[in-house]
């Protein structure tokens, strides 16, 4: 090949990925936009209006932090998570709109970090992990759009795959100082803190990519005889390193020392422990651990078989492509990190279906990680052309329902906003006593909406109505049907 045709490739090159690089954060600013929308026509539900009564006894910022650590003692040891709920309903609602919105899109891109063997910017498989969330994840009306949800499930979920994400990218770069050493004790004390089970699962993963490093990652013989690992990527501070070389560096021990303290932290605080014990089961003992194990089966039957049989699918046809095991450890890895993230709540009586999101994403990596790995080459001529039909089908299929649900969504949020503005209106007609409110019309549910769940029910008495009573220091609050005469106010 001459020298002007070796340029012309270089500059073709340099021109196809800077394209590539404008649509893939076009991208995510699309991706931004769409989820923004949701979480704008998203109202306040159940707990949001707990924690806004609570809120409204304190005289300045200081008092979030005390109100904290009384929830610490009292009831929850999710102190970290939870006091980012304190803070977004704290200031002005848009501003955590926006920060929901960013941290979704960050999310995704912890996820696309997190496959190997990748372009550098894979527009097909970021529209892919973007739509699976969508798609796949676990309730994402109560984990991704639910204000004191997301800040529970999907800002954990962030937290917990950014340090994983970094304990991976300071593998490949060997770093090591004694700041970096500090600052990864720091972020695993918040990676830790953040979910029983899928803050598990985390210090499961990076113990996962120690071992890989210090034991497993296979060596190629250069040129030069140096040993470099094929998964370093353009990274010559690999070089020079054989496999019996390989240090474990102070922050790679500190990282995961931090994980463990913000576990047990989380874990053995006051209330969560008390919490626990007032939790009640049928059976106790062997018994009641079979009970929680035949319960966990059935959710990850009801809400992961899909994706499972995905999985599975994927994985078979790697295989068949001659892909050995070793070659799929990623996503090996993160496939049993879902399995261990979900069980983990054998731990605890009655886990929410919420509780999952975790165990959901990191299958979602998986199953990733393996249509990454699925190569087209003469003898399977068709793969490639399959993934692009799927990503398309996926696009098309999502643009219908994101328009239904869209529109759903902003007749909820009107008829939301009328049950606020008739119970301010008795109040400031002076009815306290008993106030009526239509409920939210039964058709327009949809899969990215909590109301039906976490609204305002016909039972007064039910725990979401007394929590509006209390916010709006009212005696109860009755929902009247949609087509039912209007009645007057209680005197």
């Amino acid at each position: 090949m001459t020298d002007n045709s070796m340029a012309n490739n270089m500059n073709t090159t340099a021109i196809s990925e800077k394209k590539a690089r404008k649509w893939f954060f076009f991208l995510l600013a699309v991706s931004f936009v769409t989820v923004f929308i949701f979480n704008y026509l998203t109202p306040f539900f159940n707990d949001d209006y707990c924690f806004m009564t609570k809120l409204k006894t304190a005289e300045n910022f200081g008092d979030l932090f005390s109100q904290q650590y009384e929830e610490y003692m009292e009831m929850n040891g999710r102190a970290i998570l939870l006091f980012f709920v304190r803070l977004s309903l704290y200031f002005p609602t848009i501003i955590f709109k926006v920060a929901n919105s960013l941290i979704f899109v960050i999310m995704t891109l912890l996820m696309y970090a997190n496959i190997s063997n990748k372009k550098k910017y894979d527009i097909r498989l970021m529209i892919l992990i973007t739509l699976s969330v969508w798609f796949g994840s676990v309730v994402p009306e109560e984990t991704i759009f639910w204000q004191t949800g997301a800040c529970n499930y999907l800002w954990g979920a962030v937290i917990i795959l950014g340090f994983i994400t970094l304990y991976r990218y300071f593998i490949k770069r060997e770093k090591s100082s004694v700041m970096t050493a500090i600052g990864m004790f720091i972020f695993g004390i918040f990676a830790g803190w953040c979910n029983e089970n899928t803050s598990g699962g985390g210090i499961i993963a990076t113990l996962a990519l120690l071992v890989n490093y210090r034991y497993l990652e296979p060596k190629v013989l250069t040129n030069d005889n140096t040993n470099v690992s094929p998964e370093s990527g353009d990274s010559g501070n690999d070089k020079n390193i054989s496999l019996s070389e390989r240090k474990v560096k102070p922050w790679m021990i500190s990282g995961i020392a931090g994980q463990l303290c913000g576990f047990l932290i989380m874990v053995f605080a006051p209330g969560y422990q008390s919490r626990i014990v007032t939790m009640t089961e049928n059976h106790d003992g062997l018994l009641g651990l079979m009970a929680r194990f035949q319960k966990i089966t059935l959710v990850m039957k009801n809400e992961f078989f899909i994706l499972i049989a995905i999985f599975i699918a994927l994985f078979i046809v790697c295989l068949f492509q001659g892909r050995k095991l070793f070659e799929l450890r990623n996503a090996i890895l993160f496939f049993v990190l879902f399995v261990l993230t979900s069980y983990a709540l054998i731990l605890i009586p009655e886990p929410q279906v919420r509780a999952y999101f975790g165990a959901g994403i990191y299958l979602l990596i998986a199953i990733a990680q393996l249509f990454v790995q699925i190569v087209d080459n003469e003898k399977y001529p068709w793969c490639e052309m399959v993934k692009t039909i799927a990503v398309t089908l996926m696009s098309l299929y999502f643009v219908l329902l994101y328009f239904d649900a869209g529109a759903s969504l902003d007749r909820i949020r009107r008829q939301s906003n009328e049950q606020v503005e008739a119970i301010n209106e008795a109040i400031s007609n002076g009815n306290t006593d008993v106030i009526y409110v239509k409920e939210i019309d039964p058709s327009f549910e949809n899969p990215y909406t909590y109301v039906y769940t976490g609204g305002l029910k016909e039972n007064p008495e039910y725990w979401v109505n007394i929590a509006y009573c209390e916010y709006f220091e009212v005696g109860s609050i009755v929902v009247l049907p949609r087509n039912a005469e209007e009645t007057e106010q209680s005197e």
